[in-house]
């Protein structure tokens, strides 16, 4: 599962040319840094905050157990 806090300096602004686009770039930094396949996160959670002095996104990756 895939956790993206973002804290922007308005609720309005899109994260890094839109949400989509922005959670699919910091998803592939975060994969391309652990050595893992992007396909393999199956659950993703988005929460968008507001911080004008401090804008940032931080990401959590937790390991979910496979399902047969």
């Amino acid at each position: 599962m895939l956790m993206a806090d973002s804290w922007l300096s308005s609720l309005f602004q899109r994260l890094m040319g839109g949400e989509g686009r922005g959670l699919k770039i910091a998803q592939d930094a975060l994969c391309e840094a652990l050595s893992i396949n992007d396909n393999r996160i199956t659950e993703i959670h988005l929460y968008k905050q507001r911080d004008p002095i401090h804008p940032r996104i931080e990401v959590t990756l937790i390991p979910v157990p496979c399902r047969s």
